[in-house]
């Protein structure tokens, strides 16, 4: 009894020598922090009027995109931007997907996600005449 005793005491000791190097908080997992987020443009939103940006997002921000006010929300790591009126346009992205709309003048605008973790995001958006 007092072997196995021992036994478990050296093996537990031994598992947390093992362990002890690591950046992990105690009774965490290293795959559920929060990854860091950097964008080209930071939360210069003013950037993406020309329809060309890379900025982050922190639960909700307004950009100008085209001379047109968006609503930018991220929940989940899912951004969904809305235009502001009621025939406004209304995309979503997550993940590694991507999506696009037409503007009126006949510009073409994509969407996609350089990463994203909760609700912060960082959104690379570009445009081009179609």
């Amino acid at each position: 009894m007092i072997k196995r005793g021992l036994l478990g005491l050296t093996l537990v000791l031994a598992l947390r020598a093992c362990s002890s190097g690591t950046d992990t908080p105690a009774g965490g997992d290293s795959s559920s922090e929060t990854p860091s987020l950097t964008a080209a443009d930071g939360k210069n939103y003013a950037a993406c009027d020309d329809g060309n940006c890379e900025v982050l997002i922190e639960k909700s921000a307004t950009l100008t995109i085209g001379g047109k006010q968006v609503d930018a929300t991220v929940a989940d790591g899912y951004v969904q931007l809305a235009e502001r009126g009621a025939d406004g346009f209304k995309v979503g992205v997550s993940g590694s997907g991507g999506t696009g709309w037409g503007g009126s003048d006949g510009t073409t605008y994509s969407l996609s996600l350089k990463g994203a973790a909760g609700t912060t995001a960082v959104i690379v958006l570009s445009s081009g005449k179609g």
